[in-house]
């Protein structure tokens, strides 16, 4: 997780677009119903039916409601270039960005956006996917 806000932090310090996980949902109503100590009533969250929201895409940070990173600081995948291509985009883009002399922008804004589109839909088939293996073992 400290990955993920480091590199998030550092594209933005260095007004470098890059794509951030962005998670809303309905854990921010249950976060307004937190006690004093920051706990919450598990009765609660399972009455209001909290699980984790879809994940979607921005150059720009915003807030992971399910690690309490609040709008504006920014959250990012960057631990596992190996496994998620998004990862590798953020790898390359550091790279270019530390290397660079005149222009530390390998991947423009629009390039990214154009990009989330095409990894969104390709985790959620994924996800798709492997729902349905675990359906076809389960049976």
């Amino acid at each position: 997780m400290a990955a993920g806000r480091v590199a998030s932090l550092f594209f933005w310090d260095r007004g470098i677009p890059a794509l951030q996980v962005e998670r809303k949902g309905g854990l921010e109503n249950l976060l307004g119903t937190r006690q004093e100590n920051g706990a919450i009533d598990v009765f609660e969250a399972m009455r209001n039916r909290v699980s984790a929201s879809a994940v979607s895409y921005t150059t720009t940070p915003g807030g992971h409601s399910l690690l309490g990173i609040p709008e504006g600081e920014g959250y990012m995948m960057v631990t596992s270039p190996l496994r998620r291509f998004g990862d590798m985009i953020a790898h390359w883009q550091i790279k270019h960005a530390l290397l660079a002399e005149r222009d530390p922008v390998l991947f423009d804004e629009a390039w990214l956006m154009r990009m989330s589109e095409d990894l969104g839909s390709c985790e959620l088939e994924a996800k798709r996917t492997e729902g349905r293996q675990q359906q076809f073992w389960a049976h």
